[in-house]
């Protein structure tokens, strides 16, 4: 599962990534909600959390966001093999703004070696690298 996190002024935004793009989660109605103590337990009931790897990218204004540390980060995030995703994520930001992920972009799980050709997904940010490394080195 692939999130993206705006975090601005202690309010938060989150929206989940299907197939359409991002689509966000809302409370009460709102897009936008006061970031507090109760924001992770509301996300985890909102997405009926059972311990699925999940991948992140955060977009703010602050240092200080902290991830509830029980939930299941994925080894190797996501977002850097969906290449419709990195790009809405990219677009999206701001220069002024801080982006991150969780887990990190291009870090490898510490069990496991490179990925194997037949491991990456067609029209993924990878393979376009991949092919783009490629044409270049030709």
């Amino acid at each position: 599962m692939i999130f993206l996190i705006k975090y601005l002024a202690n309010k938060i935004f989150i929206a989940e990534f299907d197939k359409d793009g991002f689509s966000p989660l809302k409370h009460k109605g709102e897009e936008w909600q006061k970031y507090d103590s109760n924001f992770w337990q509301w996300f985890k009931d909102k997405i009926c959390y059972e311990n699925e790897e999940l991948s992140f990218a955060l977009i703010s204004d602050s240092e200080d966001f902290a991830f509830d540390k029980n939930l299941n980060i994925a080894k190797v995030n996501q977002i850097e093999f969906n290449l419709k995703a990195h790009s809405s994520i990219v677009k999206d930001s701001s220069m002024r703004l801080k982006l991150s992920f969780l887990p990190e972009l291009n870090k490898k799980p510490k069990d496991s070696k490179s990925l194997e050709k037949n491991q990456i997904k067609k029209n993924s940010l990878a393979q376009f690298y991949v092919n783009k490394t490629k044409l270049q080195n030709s």
